[in-house]
């Protein structure tokens, strides 16, 4: 027959071992979770240099990059600069076996394209560990730092995107640009309703921010090369600085006509 002091120490000794149990569970599928998380953080970065090998690939035998599926455009002062929308099957990518989607949510990722359909950008977005982080692959090359960084909008729509509103007060869509690395704007977020991340940071901190990536200009010495190459990106309405390199090879400012 068990005493009183006997059946005492039997619940504590219980109490003790769940607590212990419960400390346990809460570990390993934190545990877990993380490397659910880390998997398809490795999923998105081999479909994104999968992506990047097909589309190189399409343009080198049909010299052009394929239109985006169900695309919107992105606009300067009613002049088409680019397209953009998503990675879907509809995109015939035909050297692909299939399009992937996000691990997670299951949506393409998201595709843009310059109008002359000679450069591109995918995006996508990093779980990283609760600190969303947005990743870009692509060739396109801005000439125009302070107005067309990135061809890559953070924004689902459908219909035409003005970027020219509130240039110099930094308007919605001019925060809305996804850049390499970048997490103030995100190709999509994670938490619902899967809309992107924008923050307070204006336009100007974020192009200057130092963990943010792009190219810029590395081919281009006038304006007459931009316009041949399909790069002018307005029909005169509006203040654009295109960067050009001069005789030294760096990158100066300078007003382009192209009317």
């Amino acid at each position: 027959m068990k005493t009183k002091t006997s059946l005492w120490f039997t619940l504590v000794e219980l109490i003790v071992a769940s607590s212990i149990l419960i400390i346990l569970i809460s570990v390993g599928f934190y545990s877990y979770s993380q490397n659910l998380e880390d998997t398809r953080d490795s999923l998105r970065k081999t479909d994104i240099a999968n992506l990047e090998s097909q589309l190189k690939l399409y343009k080198q035998r049909r010299w052009a990059y394929p239109l985006p599926a169900d695309r919107y455009n992105i606009t300067n002062s009613w002049v088409i600069v680019a397209l953009q929308w998503r990675l879907t099957e509809q995109v015939p990518l035909t050297t692909a076996s299939y399009i992937p989607v996000d691990p997670l949510i299951e949506e393409p990722y998201i595709y843009s394209i310059l109008n002359n359909r000679q450069e591109f950008e995918v995006s996508l977005s990093l779980e990283n560990a609760g600190n969303p982080l947005a990743v870009l692959v692509w060739d396109y090359r801005s000439v125009s730092r302070n107005f067309l960084p990135s061809i890559s909008l953070a924004i689902d729509n459908g219909s035409d995107t003005e970027i020219n509103w509130g240039i110099w007060a930094g308007a919605t869509n001019r925060l809305a640009f996804i850049f390499d690395n970048g997490g103030l704007n995100l190709p999509y977020s994670f938490d619902e309703p899967f809309d992107p991340i924008v923050g307070a940071t204006t336009f100007e901190d974020a192009i200057d921010d130092p963990t943010i990536q792009y190219w810029q200009n590395s081919d281009y010495r006038n304006c007459t090369e931009i316009f041949q190459a399909g790069k002018s990106i307005s029909n005169g309405i509006g203040a654009i600085q295109y960067q050009i390199l001069n005789s030294s090879g760096a990158l100066v400012n300078t007003d382009c006509d192209f009317l």
